[in-house]
């Protein structure tokens, strides 16, 4: 994630983002939510990440928010996140909102919105829905 603020360079804070996932492929195995966990591995910026929430439950649509509350942030920073369930192997990242535009390659995506306290400054909503 970059904060480019070019006049003056400054710190950030009440950056976040949203990482959308289709869960679609467990729609038959009956989705218990509390049985997925989220874990951050690597965040040099304190990075925290919420359990999974649903965005369109009736589609299977959840959606993972990462904040920084402990940081400002200037320039760039990364995160290693996981969103994992244990039971089986169903997980199919293909159908997946934000995973889209990812790649091995560093590159930029519109697909995981980024926010300022709350406010949506970067990106597409998953379907440019507004609400939540």
């Amino acid at each position: 994630m970059y904060n480019i603020i070019t006049s003056p360079p400054q710190y950030e804070s009440g950056l976040s983002f949203k990482y959308f996932v289709d869960l679609s492929e467990y729609a038959s195995e009956e989705i218990d939510i509390s049985k997925f966990t989220t874990d951050i591995y690597s965040s040099p910026a304190k990075a925290q990440i919420s359990e999974l929430k649903p965005w369109e439950e009736d589609e299977n649509i959840y959606y993972v928010e990462v904040t920084f509350p402990d940081d400002e942030l200037y320039a760039r920073t990364y995160v290693q996140f996981a969103v994992n369930f244990y039971e089986n192997n169903l997980w199919d990242s293909s159908n997946d909102f934000s995973a889209k535009e990812i790649t091995d390659a560093y590159s930029k995506t519109e697909n995981i919105p980024i926010y300022k306290n709350g406010v949506q400054v970067f990106g597409k909503i998953l379907q440019e829905m507004s609400h939540l």
